[in-house]
Order: structure tokens, then sequence, then C-alpha cells
């Protein structure tokens, strides 16, 4: 639980930013959007340790307020909740920040999905399904097989900004503060982020190089080195091909090693579409392959079903798995 010196350090924060813009008298009442995902799904996996398995598929509700400042200024907040999980390390709160976003960009106070993770999620078509516990037992991983666990989870202690656009290019950095004391009263030593990016309205092209340091408790605890991922996304209205590959240097953390993932999908029609990937872990405590194929259909509005099976094969042993889920997506406005 955070302590109020957590919560008063997030607010001065959020004012010297808001200091550092334009005036910021609201012009107008607060925009209230609230919503969620509902899902479930049955998984099994013949690999001598995985029995059907009921998940709850990421559920969560959010709620979303917006206030239009002076001088093209917008102040937001977000509160995201998860559905409770026996999973280690899975926090109740998923997000819960604040932001002031204008002529001189984006910036960000709480707890935040890393621009290093959104990177990798933006490119997963398995993410928030069930095959993401089809691994052959390997622990640290992305939803999808050859992303690393960095594509997990949101960091508390963010302080981040992302920088406006020009000709589809930008940038971001961000310092992630630990929001635990050590047993001596302390705080660890921040981590910190980096990244280039380019997304092409017309040529639906999104690329980009994501950057991180390690070296504290807050966006990835235990861990210390650094990690680097190079992404390229090419979409159309029918179909998209992803690219990931990552460089992480842990020290002796099994986890160190290259993670590479291409993904591809396709809408066969308006109510189905089909997802393919193809993921590689190298040089890792854990090396292998794994292929996913999903088929999803779209049964109505916000609702949605799927059928996805995954094969791992390397050094941490094989893996074969099936999943059936169902997702309800809804949301509701007011101004």
């Amino acid at each position: 639980m955070k302590s109020p010196h957590d919560l008063g350090r997030y607010a001065a924060a959020l004012c010297l930013l808001a200091l550092g813009g334009p005036a910021t008298a609201s012009t107008t009442g607060p925009d209230l959007e609230f919503g969620g995902v509902v899902g479930a799904s049955l998984s099994h996996r013949e690999d001598g340790d995985g029995g059907p398995r009921l998940d709850n598929n990421a559920s969560r509700l959010f709620l979303r307020a917006s206030s239009a400042l002076s001088g093209d200024w917008q102040f937001g907040a977000y509160y995201e909740r998860g559905a409770a999980s026996e999973a280690d390390g899975v926090e109740a709160v998923r997000e819960f920040h604040l932001s002031l976003a204008g002529p001189w960009g984006e910036w960000l106070v709480g707890r935040a999905s890393s621009d290093y993770k959104r990177s990798g999620v933006a490119l997963d078509p398995f993410h928030d399904t069930s095959v993401a516990g089809i691994d052959a037992g390997r622990a640290r991983e992305g939803a999808s097989f050859g992303l690393s666990a960095l594509s997990n989870g949101s960091v508390p202690g963010s302080l981040a900004w992302r920088s406006p656009r020009y000709r589809g290019f930008g940038g971001n950095l961000a310092v992630y503060l630990d929001d635990q004391d050590d047993a001596e009263g302390g705080r660890g030593r921040p981590d910190y982020g980096l990244g280039f990016n380019y997304s092409g309205e017309e040529s639906g092209l999104d690329a980009g190089l994501q950057y991180l340091d390690l070296g504290g408790e807050a966006a990835s605890p235990g861990q210390s080195g650094s990690a680097l991922r190079g992404y390229g996304r090419l979409h159309r209205e029918a179909w998209s091909l992803g690219l990931s590959w990552e460089w992480l240097e842990l020290g002796e953390d099994p986890a160190s090693g290259h993670y590479r993932l291409l993904s591809a999908s396709h809408a066969l029609d308006p109510d189905n579409r089909v997802a393919l990937a193809w993921g590689n872990r190298a040089e890792t405590g854990a090396d292998g392959n794994g292929v996913s194929l999903g088929l999803f259909h779209q049964f109505g509005a916000g609702l949605t079903g799927y059928v996805a099976a995954r094969q791992v094969s390397g050094e941490g042993g094989d893996s074969t798995g099936l999943a059936l889920g169902v997702q309800y997506a809804f949301s509701g406005e007011r101004r």
C-alpha cells in the first residue's frame, strides 16, 4: 500500500508539470467513461502438468475522466482494476494514473503500463487469451511465446512523457520510482525508459525502438541490466503483420537472452478473424520455439469468442494446448 508520502509525491509532480504549461482553468465540465472486459476461458495442455483450467482472461473494470483546459490542454485520470487472481505478482489495481496532454506532449504520473510493454502488446494477437499459460512451464514470459515478461503488468511510480508527433515521428522518456521501502527504510534507485517510434496513418506502418535501464525494484523487481526491443507492424483494414525482437542483458538471470515474435492476423469476413504467431527464445535458460493459431468470432456488439492452440518445444520441455474462451467488452459515457 502506498504511503501518504507517495501520494503527495505524485500530486506534487503533477502540479509541477501543470505549472510548466499554460493556465489550467477548466473550460468544460469533466467527461466520464466507464466500462470493462468480462471474460472466461477453459484451457488444457498436454505436458503432464496441465489439466483443465478455468480463467477469467484478465477481466477488468475501468473508469476514465477527462476535462478540457485552456490552451488546447487536457487533464485526465484513469483507474483500472482487475478481477481476482491467484497468480503470483498480479496486482488487483492494474493502472491508476493522472495525465496532462497538450501541444508539448503528454505527461503521466502513477501506476501505468510502460511504453516497452505497450509496443509488445500491440503486436500480440493472443493478448488476454488463455494460450498465455501454454508454455511448457517456462516462467517470466509475455502472453505470446517470444515476448519477455517485460510485456506484462504495469509499473508503480511511473513518471512518463510522450512527445508531440512530427510527420509521424515521436519519442518517450520515463522514470520509474521504487515505491517500496527496503529493510533499512530506504528506496532503491529508479529504473529508466527511452523510446523512439514512427506511426504512419497512410502507410499503416508502426515501428520503433524501446529501451529499459533496470537496476531498481520498479519496472522489473529483482532484475538488473538492460532490455532493448526493436519492433514493427504493418496493418491494413483486413490484415496485419508484426515483428518484435528483444535483447535482454540481465547478468546471470535465466531470463537474459533473445526473444523474437512474428505475428499475423487476417479478417476472413466482418465476423471472423484468424491469427498466427511464431515465437523463439535463444541464449536463455529455456530456449525453444512456439507456434500459436487461433480463430476469433464476433457474436455481436462487444461479444467475442475464440478457439486457439499452441505448441511449444525446446530445452524446457514440450507442451501442446487448446483454449476456448469468450470476452464481452462494454463501455458507457457521461458528458
